[in-house]
């Protein structure tokens, strides 16, 4: 068992918290603080998935990690139903918990997939999904404050996790990876996030007042813009309606479809005060399937998460927009962010000098993304390297085996390069060659 770094614990267990914090927040919303307890479950199931996946074949691991997944939800769901306020076994903040401990042993599974651009993408993604869960949910649930302070408080640790991930997953792909790093340089990184988030709060104290008066009027204005958009719609809405009463008021039509609705609510009361059995089973029956799905989907996903198929759009590797301005902009991003692309991979290539095993490795993988590049196949940022191997392979003409075992060397020397053996650079710069041969036929 390779020995596990402080450098590596400090990046998995930022990791842990950007992965757990969505889910978290979302049943802290709902009345169930299980932060802590999802931030231990995603890093206990990035640690089951790396150190159970060289023994255990690919089916059988994927059983123990459901069956562990689903025995950790479990422990969380009874912790937050025996927290929970609410008299019933089953609340919303409970059942959400389990969710979202679900989700999160998933995600926590792939924490060794990731790297810095699939990193930067969830935390872009996850910060959005925050922001909106805490702005929404105090304006539509009405959470008690020390809910909601709640919230803030892992909303900023999310921040500050995420920008200390970020850092550590640029400095775990240089040249002698994680192990480079030493104390002092994380007193002076976590320092200056301190430093950055604390000049941003007492800002947001300045000019909360402010910002609060601005975000009403900017609310109060798109309103009102709205307001004249629809308003044609609901003049020719207001008309119909109106000939469509007068259609029904001359004649009986109104009179029977009255009639045949107070029939059906006779009907329904009936049932409501113990005429009949059916509808009380169909109703156990419906709301007992409304919460066994969500649960059965994401069990599922454990089953399929190294079958996720790509997304057919063509990125930046190393420059992502945060926007999306449709095919056309995508189309010219194509044309200007290839040749960025290229030049930071042959840049990361001609940084990786020295002769170690893991630069070895690196720079036969870079090679092969230099490769699939002219055969126009980038590597999307949702993707993780493995995700990307079966593309890469059909781009380059490559059996699978043969760029899966190249990715898989590449994925142990990234974050662990002290691991990376000199027969495994050997074979990762064989199977190089043996693509490079093939292209040149």
């Amino acid at each position: 068992m390779p020995k596990i770094t402080w450098q590596q614990i400090l990046f998995y267990g930022s990791l842990a918290v950007v992965e757990a914090s969505p889910a978290a927040l979302i049943a802290t919303m709902a009345g169930s603080n299980v932060w802590l307890a999802l931030v231990a479950l995603a890093a206990l199931a990035g640690a089951a998935s790396h150190y159970s996946e060289p023994w255990l074949p690919e089916r059988v691991q994927q059983a123990a990690l459901l069956a562990v997944g689903t025995l950790l939800a479990a422990g969380v769901f009874a912790l937050a139903a025996q927290a929970s306020q609410n008299a019933e076994f089953i609340s919303g903040g409970a059942y959400l918990a389990l969710l979202g401990a679900l989700y999160t042993f998933w995600r926590g599974m792939r924490m060794g997939d990731q790297d810095s651009l699939t990193i930067t993408r969830t935390f872009r993604v996850s910060m959005g999904v925050l922001v909106a869960v805490l702005a929404g949910g105090s304006l539509l649930l009405s959470p008690d404050q020390a809910m909601v302070a709640s919230g803030a408080a892992q909303l900023v640790g999310f921040f500050a996790a995420g920008m200390l991930c970020i850092a550590l997953a640029h400095h775990a792909e240089q040249e002698g990876g994680l192990q480079q790093i030493e104390w002092r340089g994380v007193g002076i990184l976590v320092a200056s996030i301190v430093l950055i988030m604390a000049a941003a709060m007492l800002l947001a104290s300045f000019t909360g007042g402010f910002a609060k008066t601005m975000l009403e009027g900017l609310i109060t204005l798109l309103a009102t813009v709205i307001g004249f958009i629809l308003l044609p719609f609901g003049l020719l809405l207001e008309a119909i309606i109106g000939w469509l009463q007068g259609i029904f008021a001359q004649g009986s039509g109104m009179d029977g479809i009255t009639n045949q609705f107070e029939a059906l609510q006779q009907i329904q009361n009936a049932y409501g005060q113990g005429g009949g059995s059916a509808p009380s089973w169909a109703n156990l029956l419906i709301q007992t399937l409304c919460l066994i799905i969500p649960i059965l989907a994401l069990i599922a996903i454990f089953f399929l998460r190294k079958n996720t198929t790509a997304r057919q759009r063509t990125t930046n590797e190393r420059r992502e927009s945060i926007l999306r301005w449709g095919e056309v902009a995508e189309d010219l991003a194509g044309l200007f962010g290839r040749k960025n692309k290229q030049a930071d991979l042959r840049q990361a290539l001609a940084a990786l000098t020295g002769g170690s095993a893991a630069s070895r490795i690196r720079r036969s993988y870079i090679r092969m993304l230099l490769a699939a590049e002219a055969h126009d196949q980038q590597r999307p940022t949702s993707q993780t390297p493995r995700e990307f191997a079966p593309a890469a392979a059909q781009a380059l003409g490559q059996p699978a085996e043969r760029v899966a075992a190249l990715t898989a060397a590449y994925e142990r020397a990234r974050y662990a390069p002290e691991t990376a053996t000199p027969q495994q650079a050997a074979s990762a710069e064989a199977a190089w060659q043996q693509i490079s041969a093939s292209q040149k036929k």
